[in-house]
């Protein structure tokens, strides 16, 4: 009776465990991912939204990240340090970097940073696009001016994008070994006396012929005309 009354104890607690079997698999990816980093904004009126036009790239693409700041009137962000030599996002090279400020209607600002970046690292899936700051200054004392006023930042952190290679991970050598024959020196004495015998033979044929034409100029012999009058008048004169 002991282990009727067992069996019918654990048969309940053995269905639970397998109903909580399958949620704990679906469930396990979720926490092994990584919270997303969040940024932190010194105001609720301000929102910031970052966007890339690629999710992977090859080595030597390039790519546009977008970042979208919307704010209110009362501050006033700094945008000419936002240049291409001194934006710094490094391991990637930054090839350009435009902006562009926007007036909403309802007197709030949005705006526009557009950084063109070019990867060339080979060896990993994924590279974190380092954060990127901003500095911006507010507006709350009008007594005091923008140049006097003090300056905050706000820190994007940039998000993840994959990395795509056709090398292997550690290749031993991107190059393949090419053997080259080296030329012995006694094979170069044959192609020198073949142009030293070539020479000669221009020269030489160079020669005969200028001593050919010289020949023909100072060869001197009676006309032809006159040497074929004497014959018919020798002939003439013959005839009885």
């Amino acid at each position: 009776m002991n282990g009727f009354f067992q069996a019918l104890t654990l048969r309940p607690l053995m269905m639970a465990a397998l109903l909580c079997l399958p949620l704990t698999l679906v469930s396990a990816p979720s926490w092994a991912q990584k919270p997303a980093p969040e940024v932190i904004l010194p105001s609720s009126n301000m929102m910031v939204t970052t966007r890339l036009d690629r999710t992977a790239v090859w080595a030597g693409d390039q790519f546009h990240y977008l970042i979208i700041v919307e704010y209110p009137a009362d501050y006033d962000f700094v945008l000419d340090n936002l240049t291409r030599e001194t934006v710094n996002m490094d391991p990637f090279q930054v090839i350009d970097v435009s902006k562009n400020l926007v007036v909403q209607k309802n007197t709030g600002q949005k705006l526009f940073v557009d950084l063109t970046l070019a990867n060339f690292s080979t060896g990993q899936t994924s590279m974190q696009i380092p954060q990127f700051t901003l500095y911006y200054f507010r507006k709350v004392n009008k007594a005091v001016s923008v140049d006097q006023a003090a300056a905050e930042s706000l820190t994007i952190p940039g998000p993840a994008i994959g990395i795509r290679s056709t090398l292997p991970s550690q290749p031993e050598d991107i190059r393949d070994a090419v053997t080259l024959n080296s030329w012995n020196h006694n094979r170069w004495v044959f192609p020198a006396l073949a142009w030293v015998c070539g020479t000669i033979l221009v020269l030489g044929l160079g020669r005969e012929l200028a001593l050919f034409v010289r020949r023909a100029k100072a060869r001197k012999g009676p006309d032809r005309r006159k040497a074929m009058e004497a014959v018919r008048a020798r002939w003439v004169s013959g005839i009885p």
